[in-house]
């Protein structure tokens, strides 16, 4: 179930009406249902009703050992402006604790003394959805008309967590018992669920193509009657392994070659989760040849989920978990390196494609901040206020940068760190880029995708 006590704090200073925090919720709760939930996304709507910008950091304490929490994200909050504070919560069967009090403090960056709390009942509990509807049917070829035998059809939730599964007999025929679309309907009623009361299905066979059917529903006592046909497959591609190579102690998040491959860089990194997967102090930066030949590692603070080389090859930036940010020479030596402290994780570095540039976020002026570096000597050139930085891509023509922020906005600046636009979606930007004719500008994270044009319509979205 969820429920919302209607409380609105105003937060303000008594000597100064320059930053006021409006958040219209004292506590948020919900239960998460598993199967049918794999995780539950809580939003926190936040509004400035002060008359200056004001820089809204979350903190969150409380989070059970082995549950999944991610989220937050700094906003950056015109006056009058309101935003929204995301966290997604996931929980195991597995998971010891069931319930918890989870507690959101939101401050003023300039002000830490300026806050609001929220807290966040999460609850977990297993059901076991009767199967009271039958789905039946046949699958065949769709050249021949010929029955499938042994085609694999599973049936999932809207949780993508699986229902169940049946093979197709030798002529081609199955039987699978599910939930009703009404027993769906009333188990989102009665919990407040998030997503669709509806099931999906795969349809997969040796030789065909994958085919699946969405937002399937069956009535309560009766059977639902399907025919389908795969395609097979016409072509089939193959891989060969060329080389492979083990790095030390942690996972891999991310390789990027160089234009020429010639050069491949590594860095480690994993979704790091108390009592799951606990990231090290200290991780590496790897550089391969084409042939898979490690030409260097360097040692890290930290896990590394940003890595960019540089147009021709010559330089490897990386930004780490621990605020700092690195580039190297081609051999491996540091050619200069930054430290933003305390604000934040580096989780975006990018290379200009003239090489003469890198962008990133956080920098040393704060947490929020996005700037422009001088790539052979590490001097900044600009920095500018925004949430916290995600994702930056540079316009085809190099003339503009474009930065996703976890304030749910995507932040356009010229050369010069003029910001020329800003666009606004429905949660935090966790990646960007530009049509290739530089007119269009794509956002997405969340589950959405947003397309905007030059002037900042909203296009479409997905």
């Amino acid at each position: 179930m969820i429920s919302l006590l209607l409380t609105t704090f105003l937060l303000c200073s008594a000597f100064s009406t320059y930053a006021c925090i409006e958040v219209p919720v004292e506590k948020l709760s919900h239960t998460l249902l598993y199967p049918l939930e794999r995780s539950y996304r809580f939003v926190i709507s936040v509004k400035n009703t002060g008359d200056e910008v004001i820089h809204i950091h979350p903190e969150v304490t409380g989070v059970p050992q082995g549950w999944i929490c991610v989220g937050g994200g700094d906003l950056l909050l015109q006056p009058g402006e309101e935003g929204k504070i995301v966290f997604v919560f996931t929980i195991f069967p597995s998971t010891k604790t069931k319930q918890a009090d989870v507690t959101v403090a939101l401050y003023d960056v300039r002000d830490p003394s300026r806050r609001a709390t929220v807290m966040l009942s999460v609850g977990f509990t297993t059901i076991t959805p009767p199967r009271d509807a039958t789905i039946s049917g046949r699958v065949l070829d769709s050249s021949t008309g010929k029955p499938i035998a042994g085609a694999k059809i599973k049936v999932l939730y809207w949780s993508a967590l699986d229902c169940c599964e049946a093979r197709t007999d030798p002529d081609g025929y199955f039987t699978l018992k599910v939930p009703s679309a009404e027993t769906l309907d009333e188990l989102y009623d009665a919990y407040s669920l998030r997503g669709s009361p509806t099931l999906f299905i795969e349809f997969r066979a040796e030789g065909y193509e994958y085919y699946s059917l969405s937002d399937v529903r069956a009535s309560r006592g009766k059977t639902l009657n399907l025919e389908v046909y795969l395609a097979p497959i016409k072509a089939k591609r193959s891989y060969e392994l060329a080389w492979k190579q083990p790095v030390e102690g942690y996972g891999i998040w991310k390789c990027v070659p160089s234009q020429d491959w010639s050069l491949i860089a590594v860095c480690q990194g994993e979704h790091g989760f108390e009592g799951l997967t606990t990231p090290p102090d200290e991780t590496r930066i790897y550089a391969f040849d084409i042939n898979g030949t490690l030409l260097w590692k360097q040692t890290i603070d930290k896990e590394s989920w940003a890595i960019d080389v540089s147009p021709d090859g010559s330089k490897i930036a990386s930004g780490s978990h621990a605020g700092k940010a690195y580039v190297w020479s081609r051999d491996g030596d540091l050619l200069w390196s930054i430290d933003a402290g305390p604000q934040g994780p580096i989780r975006e570095v990018k290379f200009s494609h003239s090489g003469q540039y890198l962008a990133l976020g956080p920098t040393p002026n704060g947490r929020g901040y996005v700037g422009l570096y001088d790539a052979d000597t590490g001097a900044l050139l600009w920095s500018y206020e925004t949430g916290a930085i995600i994702a930056v891509a540079w316009s085809p023509d190099g003339t503009k940068l474009a930065a996703g922020s976890w304030d749910n906005k995507v932040y356009v600046f010229d050369g010069q760190g003029n910001l020329l636009r800003s666009y606004e979606t429905g949660g935090s930007v966790e990646a960007v880029a530009w049509s290739p004719d530089g007119s269009k500008l794509v956002a997405g994270g969340y589950g959405k995708v947003y397309v905007f044009d030059w002037q900042g319509e909203l296009l479409r979205s997905y």
